[in-house]
């Protein structure tokens, strides 16, 4: 599957106006690193609040960071929405739920791509489904693009 420029925009688009529906007013955007930096940088524009970005990787060679801000503003009742390019196994967010303990709560995931074939995470905003078992072929983003 590729995700071209024009799906991109669409689907912000979309996670922008699911957004807006849920009455949620987030303090900040956190985009994981490095597939939900550039859908989060956008969709903080698009917001009008400040961009994050997080170091937290399962499959780049193990990296896993949260800025220590981030947890004490969550902590401190701030509305953080975690934007990611893909909620694949889940893992990712399964572990940076782990991390947030209580204070996830105050925690919104937006994704571009949601695997429902997995059953560890349900995003809180996705723009496409799709069920691995079904379809497990890699997801080309078009920023990815060489």
């Amino acid at each position: 599957m590729n995700i071209t420029q024009d799906d991109f925009f669409k689907a912000i688009a979309c996670l922008h106006q699911q957004i807006r529906n849920s009455e949620i007013t987030f303090d900040s955007v956190v985009g994981i690193s490095r597939g939900g930096l550039i859908p989060g940088v956008v969709l903080s524009h698009r917001l009008e609040i400040p961009f994050r970005p997080m170091e937290w990787s399962l499959r780049d060679s193990h990296k896993k960071y949260i800025p220590p801000d981030i947890v004490v503003d969550a902590w401190y009742g701030k509305k953080i929405l975690i934007v990611d390019d893909i909620v694949d196994s889940g893992e990712t967010i399964l572990t940076i739920r782990n991390k947030f303990g209580e204070s996830f709560k105050n925690v919104k995931v937006a994704c571009l791509v949601y695997n429902k074939g997995q059953n560890l995470v349900v995003p809180d905003y996705w723009y496409n489904v799709i069920d691995r078992s079904e379809y497990p072929d890699w997801i080309n983003f078009w920023w990815e693009a060489k």
